[in-house]
């Protein structure tokens, strides 16, 4: 007789009532307390085999990282079938996720152009984040208190839009940095709350749920923006066409999306498509900045020697696209707290849309939703005294012969999948790592910090398989004299 489950006889960690029939109350304890659930399965079961968990998403089956190597590159397992149904991405308003996982658009400009600019877009970007850390923090000596995440995701919204819209106006724009801001929270919770009804009711329901009329009202703002923008490029692009000597070259998303879709013959929408690179870029690149300056604020003998690595690095020639790569201490500091307080406790996250049988013969049925823990992070196997915060972890490793570019920031292995890990790495690591180094050489050498008495010790919050970064912690901030001009 065959099993109703195919996966059946891998063992259900879950604590299920007998009266919980729908699974609700499973969904909502593992949306609160992923990690835990999660940490539980693997001392249930053991560190090295895969076994499965009620999600917020329905079953999944939880791989160990031992297997993140075997996995990376399987075709079968699919990371846009993943994202599109836990994103309801074929859910009017919900387009930005659409435009991610209908088509290899975003992947390929980020490959092909945005990656061959990113050195031409190191002064822009350090130019913007001098004028928003002079909007954003007190330009005085006396401590000043602020929600700190709150102003760290202006800054990077600020970044962003200056990459992604060049220097078009709305790059400045009020209402489109607002949207590119609130866009992904309130999508995220739009589908979060869409995900508790069956799906064949999502596109009738999100007529009438709040916040689905919100992420619609926040895609039609977005378009009206947008939208007159593209039409002027294009026709810019379309009069120059025959007088090439007229054309001005421009290092911007809506330039490289307008080339990347011409070349690949593929149809996008440029007001949803911008709307994903917001929601791909601003919150993870915060997360990241966020969860950093919490680490040196509860360690603060290391702002002082990243101070001081910093003006060692850009006293000759200015804040360059080399220093950043100069910058090795800064790059283990970041990594160090990216290992402590990653953005996902699960990630290389998969739909498998075939049968496959991996190398140690185990078998992963078609329609499996999966992903491999990120717990390797904090094993002590793997990273000694790994509960704690050591700026120097990663710099050590680098200077071990041979693995001087294995354990950068932007490097990937199975042993930390922050940014994923084989063909789905998050292709913009590189540039996130390049915002937040010269957002960093700013906030650090401008201004002094210290947590604000009336704050508690940063905590990560569990939302689903997301931990984010605490929002609510509050610090001190005030001006310092820089010792080299930015």
């Amino acid at each position: 007789m065959r099993d109703v489950n195919p996966l059946s006889k891998v063992p259900l960690v879950t604590d299920k009532s007998f009266w919980d029939i729908s699974g609700k109350r499973a969904k909502e304890s593992f949306a609160v307390n992923a990690r835990g659930v999660i940490e539980r399965g693997f001392k249930q079961v053991g560190a090295s085999r895969p076994f499965r968990v009620i999600s917020d998403l329905g079953e999944m089956l939880i791989l160990p990282p031992s297997l993140a190597h075997d996995i990376r590159n399987i075709e079968e397992l699919s990371h846009a079938e993943f994202m599109k149904e836990s994103t309801c991405a074929d859910v009017p308003g919900f387009e930005p996720f659409l435009e991610s996982t209908g088509s290899t658009l975003l992947t390929d400009m980020t490959k092909t152009k945005l990656m061959g600019s990113l050195k031409r877009l190191t002064t822009p970007v350090s130019n913007t984040a001098a004028s928003a850390c002079k909007d954003l923090f007190p330009d005085n000596k006396e401590w000043h208190e602020m929600v700190l995440k709150d102003a760290l995701l202006d800054l990077v919204a600020r970044l962003s839009s200056i990459i992604f819209l060049g220097d078009e106006e709305v790059s400045h724009n009020a209402s489109w940095l607002r949207i590119a801001k609130e866009y992904t929270v309130d999508s995220f919770l739009a589908s979060h709350q869409l995900r508790t009804y069956p799906k064949f009711l999502w596109p009738v329901i999100a007529w009438f749920l709040p916040q689905a009329q919100k992420v619609r009202a926040q895609l039609r703002e977005a378009e009206a923006i947008i939208t007159p923008v593209i039409e002027r490029r294009r026709a810019e692009n379309a009069s120059t066409t025959i007088d090439s000597h007229g054309k001005v070259e421009r290092y911007d998303s809506i330039e490289w999306l307008e080339q990347t879709a011409q070349d690949k013959k593929i149809k996008y929408q440029p007001a949803a498509m911008q709307l994903t690179l917001a929601l791909s870029a601003i919150h993870t690149t915060t997360d990241l900045l966020t969860t950093t300056m919490y680490e040196l604020l509860q360690n603060t003998d290391t702002i002082q020697l990243l101070r001081d690595e910093i003006v060692s690095v850009i006293s000759d020639g200015g804040l360059k696209h080399s220093s950043l790569y100069n910058l090795k201490l800064m790059d283990s500091v970041i990594k160090e707290a990216q290992r402590l307080k990653p953005v996902l406790s699960i990630n290389m996250v998969r739909t498998a849309t075939g049968d496959i049988r991996l190398p140690d013969g185990f078998h992963i049925p078609k329609g499996t939703r999966l992903g491999v823990s990120s717990h390797a992070s904090w094993d002590p196997n793997v990273f000694p005294n790994p509960d704690k915060f050591d700026a120097f972890r990663f710099l050590r490793l680098r200077e071990q012969p041979g693995h001087e570019n294995l354990w950068q920031l932007t490097t990937t292995r199975p042993e930390q999948i922050a940014f994923g890990h084989g063909k789905h790495a998050c292709p913009g690591r590189f540039l996130a790592a390049n915002e937040i180094k010269i957002a960093l050489c700013h906030l650090l050498l401008k201004y002094e910090w210290k947590l604000s008495p009336s704050t508690t010790v940063p905590k990560a919050i569990s939302n689903g398989i997301m931990l984010d970064s605490d929002p609510t912690v509050k610090i001190m901030v005030r001006s310092r004299q820089a010792e080299v001009e930015l």
